[in-house]
């Protein structure tokens, strides 16, 4: 079993109030399951907590968790409302733009409820902590930051999550992590293990974390791209994808390189459990962004955005990440999608 201890770097927090709320905004791939696994780690507290908060844009996404939690999730309606009832939020948004028009939005209502003015806000004795979870430009960050810290008792933490959909789902997220020391530490208690395996911290800038986040991103990208360009050379050589993934399992058996290696094998690039193309191409954007912005080329990462938009401009636009290497296969003379019916998006539950 592991030791949970040793993988946050905090001392152990205080017992939060029974009637401390709770809210998730954004249930995509990633922030369902998250949400979804803090709900019931709620309810296993002595006392429980009360039941999670939860908003998403299509307000379907949250009633549905709210059945599938069995009462450990509460829909709601407006983002505002949620505002207004919560003590801590977590957000995890798809990407910049709609973090910044949602911040907006709840900081609107967080001002209803602890109030605008300084002597105000310190006399009501409420605070509200802002835990962001989100894959954003370090820039975007930081602004958020700004907003969240331009009054007091309001505090903004910085906790991108790495991991794909099946590992949020069993709770084995690593966290980066960044913010004022107090935030982070009784933030932990609710990210490890509730959602997560491990918090990495980066100190008081949340940008950093943010940095870190699209470092890390950037070599799972890599990964995808070399295992497109061996895969695809295994097979037009006679090798066989199929022999190069054992030499994967001996020889380079990490969780990603394994995952994203059998979904090119196996040319199964459905988008439900997985990070979508689009994301990837955001994402891949963003390490560019950042590269640029220090004088640092990233000629990989290039590469694999040409061939992300290039599976893209082949239909793609709705399936994992790894379906990249549909891109690479067009340069390399051999159909793109060996599989068609990955094409045809399936519908929405």
């Amino acid at each position: 079993m592991s030791n949970f201890v040793d993988n946050i770097p905090y001392s152990s927090p205080s017992t939060p109030h029974p009637q401390h709320q709770i809210g998730w905004v954004g249930l995509g791939n990633m922030g369902s399951k998250m949400a979804l696994n803090l709900s019931k780690h709620l309810q296993t507290l002595s006392p429980p907590l009360p039941p999670l908060l939860v908003w998403n844009r299509t307000s379907s996404k949250a009633k549905d968790l709210e059945k599938k939690s069995e009462g450990a999730c509460k829909a709601v309606g407006e983002l505002e409302d949620l505002a207004q009832r919560c003590d801590l939020i977590f957000t995890s948004l798809s990407e910049d733009t709609a973090a910044e028009e949602v911040y907006t939005i709840l900081l609107v209502g967080e001002e209803k409820r602890v109030g605008k003015g300084t002597q105000e806000r310190i006399s009501s004795g409420l605070s509200t902590v802002f835990v962001d979870t989100s894959t954003l430009y370090p820039e975007t960050t930081g602004k958020l930051e700004r907003q969240v810290s331009a009054l007091p008792k309001r505090h903004f933490v910085a906790a991108p999550a790495f991991g794909p959909p099946p590992m949020a789902e069993a709770a084995k997220l690593v966290f980066a992590v960044a913010g004022p020391y107090n935030s982070k530490k009784h933030v932990s208690q609710f990210l490890v293990p509730a959602m997560g395996r491990k918090i990495m911290d980066f100190g008081s800038n949340p940008e950093r974390a943010a940095s870190f986040k699209l470092i890390g991103n950037s070599i799972i990208i890599s990964t995808i791209e070399m295992l497109s360009e061996t895969m695809t050379l295994a097979d037009k050589t006679g090798v066989g994808s199929e022999r190069l993934y054992e030499f994967l399992e001996e020889f380079y058996p990490a969780p990603s390189a394994l995952g994203y290696g059998k979904k090119i094998m196996t040319n199964n690039f459905q988008g439900e459990n997985g990070f979508t193309l689009e994301g990837g191409i955001k994402d891949a954007s963003h390490i560019r962004r950042l590269g640029d912005s220090v004088d640092c080329p990233l000629p990989i990462i290039d590469l694999a955005r040409q061939h992300m938009i290039s599976a893209r401009a082949h239909g793609g636009s709705h399936l994992d990440w790894s379906s990249l290497s549909a891109g690479f296969r067009i340069t390399a003379g051999v159909p793109p999608f060996e599989r068609p019916e990955m094409l045809q998006k399936q519908p929405k539950q």
